[in-house]
Parts: structure tokens; C-alpha cells; sequence
């Protein structure tokens, strides 16, 4: 059995990285949302990077995002695929692990944080976004 992988992101200096981010994203609100949701606690919803992206994070969108997750149609679509597409490629949910067994135990996710919809890296913990969570909370 192959070993198991290990990160070692401690000689990374946190500030450092956070200027980074702050460089890459100038306006984290619009990019980042922090939601309370029932029987998960914090939730985080990141707004695709696509360039053909323009759904911008708003209670409305975030909603019809949910609802997609959960199987229905999206308020205010009329079932139009043109329209349930632009939704589903507009944002991604990052939410900590319920179990802490279900992402990847390393100092890369200390927190445990999974992707609910990341088409690469679903519930491992190691999509683009769980990292940046990670850095946020370093």
C-alpha cells in the first residue's frame, strides 16, 4: 500500500499568502459569501472564476443555487436548461466536513473542509477552495 501524501504548509508565511489573495481577489465580498445554514453551520459560497460568469453572489442567487443541490428547479427559471446551467456554473459550496473522516486528514485542510460540488476533488478536501478556506482561517 502506497504511503500516505503529507503537506508541510508550515514555512508558508499566513500574511503573505493573505496579500495574495487580497491581490488575486480585491473585492472578497464579491467572491466570497459566509452563510448560516440549518444542520450545517457556516457555509461558504464561492462565485465561479469563469469569465463567462455573471451571476453575482445575492440571497436570490444563492437560493436557487440550493435548490439546484437539492434536486428542484431554481425559482424564477421556468425549467429552461439555458438558465439552470448558468446557476449551477455560477458558485461552489464549501462547508466543513460533518465527519471528519469523509476529507483528507492533513495540514493542508486542518479544518476539514469539503467542496460539495467541485466536479474534481467532491468531499476529498483538496479543491482550490478548500484551500483558500484554509488560508483564510491560517
Amino acid at each position: 500500500m502506497p504511503k500516505p501524501l503529507h503537506f508541510d504548509v508550515q514555512h508558508t508565511n499566513p500574511l503573505l499568502v493573505k496579500r495574495a489573495l487580497a491581490l488575486v481577489y480585491p473585492d472578497a465580498d464579491k467572491w466570497v459569501r459566509k452563510v448560516a445554514a440549518r444542520g450545517e453551520g457556516e457555509v461558504f459560497f464561492f462565485r465561479s472564476q469563469n469569465p463567462a460568469n455573471t451571476v453575482k453572489l445575492t440571497d436570490k442567487s444563492i437560493s436557487q443555487y440550493k435548490q439546484l443541490i437539492d434536486g428542484k428547479v431554481p425559482a424564477g427559471t421556468q425549467g429552461k436548461w439555458k438558465a439552470i446551467r448558468k446557476i449551477k456554473n455560477s458558485m461552489h459550496k464549501v462547508r466543513k466536513a460533518k465527519r471528519k473522516t469523509r476529507v483528507a486528514r492533513d495540514p493542508a485542510n486542518p479544518e476539514c473542509y469539503e467542496c460539495v460540488i467541485c466536479p474534481v476533488f467532491a468531499k476529498t478536501g483538496g479543491c482550490k477552495h478548500t484551500l483558500v478556506m484554509t488560508i483564510n482561517n491560517m
